[in-house]
């Protein structure tokens, strides 16, 4: 281990933390979830008045996905913000309390160990299923890493597989979820 050796870890590690620092003050919970909410009050006040909508948010957006689900804020129109969110390694949550609110919309979330622990993956499956096994639907992925649904790794086979399976489920959760909202009878 020489200095090269040294040099060639601490600069992309200076970079990160002078990269990530900025983007944890522009990104905080008050700053972010005003211009979220204002895109969903806008969105369900006009093109979605009267269609079903959905979120999905993937890690730091899962956050909003679950404050979104859970939250009584109504559009201007009266509905909820959302119908239904999907949410795939979410971070930065505070558990139990994103899955213990009172929900208005209905959410489906798949968990990782590197985001949310095995047990706290469980006990959020407990608090969410009790409240309607229709309505919320969490799948565990043993073994993924964060990120799984959305980047794996060319030639990693478990994580295109893991991604897929993510993939597969947003996909039926939202065809659900939209089918349900259009019912033709004839």
């Amino acid at each position: 281990m020489g200095d090269g050796w040294k040099v060639g870890k601490f600069l992309p590690l200076m970079h990160a933390i002078y990269s990530f620092i900025p983007f944890l003050f522009h990104h905080r919970l008050a700053v972010a979830r005003p211009r979220v909410y204002k895109f969903f009050h806008d969105l369900r006040a006009n093109e979605a008045a009267s269609l079903p909508l959905g979120a999905a948010g993937y890690c730091w957006g899962g956050k909003y996905v679950f404050l979104l689900c859970n939250d009584s804020e109504k559009a201007s129109i009266g509905k909820s913000l959302i119908d239904f969110g999907f949410t795939a390694h979410p971070s930065n949550l505070s558990l139990p309390a994103d899955a213990d609110a009172d929900a208005d919309a209905d959410a489906d979330a798949d968990a990782d160990a590197d985001a949310v622990p095995v047990a706290e993956a469980q006990r959020v499956k407990g608090i969410l299923e009790a409240k309607g096994k229709d309505r919320h639907e969490v799948v565990i992925i043993p073994g993924a890493k964060h990120g799984f649904a959305v980047r794996a790794q060319p030639g990693d086979e478990k994580a295109i597989e893991q991604g897929q399976q993510a993939e597969d489920q947003a996909t039926r959760w939202f065809t659900r979820h939209v089918e349900q909202k259009f019912v033709v009878t004839v």
